[in-house]
């Protein structure tokens, strides 16, 4: 019994999955890292102004998400996230900023600080030749705001051509 036992705990201790939040990034101080989501607790104090934070989680597969997922392949090697990129564009009226690029951890998680405003998000569309990437999730617009924590969860597939 207490074999099967360690034996459960380390198999659901290899499907635990965390995200970091990079030292340059400061939460709002009512708000803290809990199972992988950015958990915020009200509260009666006034928090000093800073910027909003966006994070999200990437999941690739070869499936288009509207297809029958019965037979897809999800993609969870590191290097099927470190070559792939979130790219984030400051909009300001009809200007739109240069993009600046965020990286996936080796889980896919991504979270950065941002500026109150207007943000264009969109992938690198990395490419292995024959598989670009696809998302109906972006190009998007999100807004982020002051003291906010916003979530965006990006779904990437990889385009086959059915020739």
């Amino acid at each position: 019994m207490l074999i099967i036992f360690l034996v459960s705990i380390v198999l659901v201790s290899g499907c635990i999955k965390t995200i970091e939040v990079p030292q340059n990034i400061k939460l709002p101080e009512n708000c803290k890292l809990a199972n992988n989501e950015v958990i915020c607790t009200s509260t009666q104090q006034e928090i000093p102004l800073q910027n909003g934070v966006l994070y999200g989680k990437v999941t690739i597969s070869d499936c288009d998400p509207r297809a029958m997922k019965a037979f897809c392949q999800y993609f969870n090697q590191p290097e099927d996230y470190t070559l792939r990129k979130i790219k984030v564009s400051y909009s300001y009226g009809d200007i739109l900023y240069p993009p600046e690029e965020i990286g996936l951890d080796e889980n896919g998680y991504y979270i950065t600080s941002l500026k109150p405003g207007t943000y264009l998000i969109d992938i690198n569309y990395y490419s292995n030749k024959s598989t670009p990437d696809r998302s109906l999730d972006v190009a998007t617009t999100i807004i982020i705001e002051e003291d906010k924590i916003t979530k965006f969860n990006i779904y990437i597939y990889l385009y086959r051509n059915q020739l």
